[in-house]
């Protein structure tokens, strides 16, 4: 009988190849295995959730950009009294012709800047009455001149208050027609006026009524449109610092001051009412800064933090750079809630 035939052994080459298929399967099986389980760094895992946010303190001056809602008046012509050419003449938009102040020459001769409450109209003589003369008397009053012997007359008094200030700018005091001449004076409507634009020039030919200067509108009123509490502050145009009351006018006597700056003679000249200009606190205070988040308010200038896990008022002073200042009625917590509580718990 034929022996049995035995069981063909595995060479060496296939076992290999079903080695290299389960590793295969083993591998596969294990990437799924990696790829169905949710996957975050350890560091991010463990990282705690804020809530809360320390607060700061520090100066704050609120410093920021405000539009000025200005009232102007109506613009003036400075007209000469006289004829000829202009031989001397100083004048540029922003500077100020005062009262009693050399206006300019015309032929070499002096012209006098005078306020009065009349315009001049007439050559003055002695034993004139009139608002020009009440108007003169009360100007050489303010220009430091003792008139009260002419009691609105205009008499010797008067006449030799008026040849001195003449005088003082360069007209010869014996001069005879100095006594009361129109012709040597240039009505001003306010002992300071402003410049706004210059009508003549150096070598120019003009006649009596001329405009040679033309005076920047006067300011009635200035107001900055600030929000937040009322606190002191002030006004910066151009480089003029002007005081603001709480509702943000700006003070009367200050007025003047401000029609002379270059933003507000160039909105008159353009017909703008407003102009632009930079405000900040009179004195810097001591505030907190906190996430604009983490208040609570109706009004922006009043609300509520939570603060060291207690319901705090505050006052809004003002935001800068992704912080909201607030003043605590209280000492400043340490640190505030970022999520903003319920307004009524402050109150």
């Amino acid at each position: 009988m034929p022996g049995r035939r035995g069981a063909r052994p595995v060479s060496a080459r296939a076992a290999v190849i079903l080695s290299g298929i389960v590793a295969s399967v083993l591998l596969a099986v294990l990437v799924v295995v990696v790829l169905r389980q949710p996957f975050a760094p350890q560091s991010a895992a463990q990282a705690p959730t804020v809530t809360s946010a320390p607060v700061t303190v520090q100066p704050f001056d609120d410093a920021r950009s405000v539009t000025v809602e200005v009232q102007f008046g109506q613009p003036v012509a400075l007209r000469s009294p006289t004829a000829g050419t202009v031989t001397e003449i100083t004048c540029a938009p922003g500077s100020t012709v005062s009262s009693g102040s050399g206006a300019m020459r015309v032929d070499g001769r002096a012209v006098l800047a005078l306020h009065g409450a009349t315009p001049w109209w007439r050559d003055l003589e002695t034993g004139m009455l009139g608002a020009d003369v009440d108007g003169l008397q009360a100007e050489l009053r303010r220009l430091g001149h003792d008139v009260s012997a002419d009691v609105g007359t205009f008499g010797p008094a008067t006449q030799r208050a008026l040849v001195a200030v003449l005088a003082g700018v360069g007209l010869p005091a014996d001069d005879p027609i100095a006594g009361g001449a129109v012709t040597d004076t240039l009505w001003l409507p306010a002992p300071e006026a402003v410049v706004g634009s210059c009508d003549s020039a150096l070598g120019a030919r003009i006649v009596a009524g001329d405009n040679v200067i033309t005076a920047a509108p006067p300011i009635a009123g200035a107001r900055a449109f600030v929000d937040g509490p009322p606190l002191e502050r002030t006004l910066l145009v151009d480089d003029l610092q002007l005081s603001l009351s709480a509702d943000g006018s700006v003070a009367r006597d200050q007025l003047a001051a401000m029609a002379a700056t270059p933003s507000a003679i160039a909105a008159a000249a353009g017909g703008t009412p407003t102009l632009q200009a930079m405000t900040r606190l009179a004195q810097p205070v001591e505030a907190a800064a906190v996430p604009p988040g983490s208040i609570s308010s109706d009004d922006g200038v009043s609300g509520c933090v939570l603060g060291d896990g207690t319901p705090l008022a505050v006052t809004i002073l003002g935001s800068q750079l992704g912080h909201t200042f607030v003043a605590f009625d209280r000492a400043a917590p340490a640190a505030v809630a970022l999520q903003a509580p319920d307004l009524a718990t402050c109150d």
